[in-house]
């Protein structure tokens, strides 16, 4: 047993270094290495949305994206399946950052590899409906895809009947504004005409006063 306050010597022996090798520029490296580097940033992204740090998670997906950005000539499958997985995530984190052009950008370019990809479908069909700059009609037709791939996916389902009752609302309001302008149009041509009338009127009267 160490009595208390007893002064403890240690000897520590070094038994190997691990060199540190730098990351090689990416058109260097491997399809393999790419994917590698792609996943590991992306688990770092996963990290930092889950903890709320959403800006830092767009850099990790950015910087993983950057990773896959070329074509790849081997495993092209496991490639893509990376960079449409990172395209989905980095979707989302600029949905959450209201950046929805670059969001929109993003979703379409997963969308290109994997047109079915239901996540990219449903966060550009979001996109469109909540964006100024969106086109509804887009917004109708992504998540009609996706209800297709996947009927029962509640989500999908409420954003897309939100989308249909809106474009509903919109359709009456829009009728009864052109109802309205019809009438007031009708209105202002039967004042036009009472006008020329008595206009008319009372040109035959200095006319016939002039005459006398």
């Amino acid at each position: 047993m160490v009595p208390q306050r007893a002064t403890i010597e240690y000897d520590i022996e070094l038994v190997s270094v691990d060199p540190y090798i730098p990351e090689p520029p990416i058109f260097e490296m491997s399809t393999s290495m790419m994917i590698a580097s792609a996943i590991r940033e992306k688990e770092l992204g996963n990290i930092a949305f889950r903890s709320g740090l959403v800006e830092k998670a767009q850099v990790k997906y950015q910087k993983a994206l950057s990773y896959v950005q070329f074509k790849a000539d081997e495993q092209k499958q496991e490639y893509n399946n990376v960079k449409v997985s990172v395209l989905a995530n980095l979707t989302m984190v600029l949905i959450k950052l209201e950046d929805f052009g670059q969001a929109c950008a993003m979703a379409t370019l997963a969308l290109e590899i994997e047109p079915d990809n239901v996540k990219c479908l449903y966060r550009r069909g979001l996109v469109h409906s909540s964006w100024v700059g969106g086109d509804v009609e887009c917004a109708k037709r992504d998540l009609k895809r996706a209800m297709d791939l996947c009927p029962n996916d509640r989500s999908i389902r409420a954003l897309l009947a939100s989308i249909v009752d809106e474009g509903a609302a919109a359709a009456k309001a829009k009728k009864r504004v052109s109802r309205a302008m019809l009438s007031a149009l009708s209105s202002g041509d039967q004042e036009m005409l009472v006008d020329e009338r008595g206009a008319e009127k009372r040109k035959k009267l200095r006319k016939r006063k002039g005459d006398g």
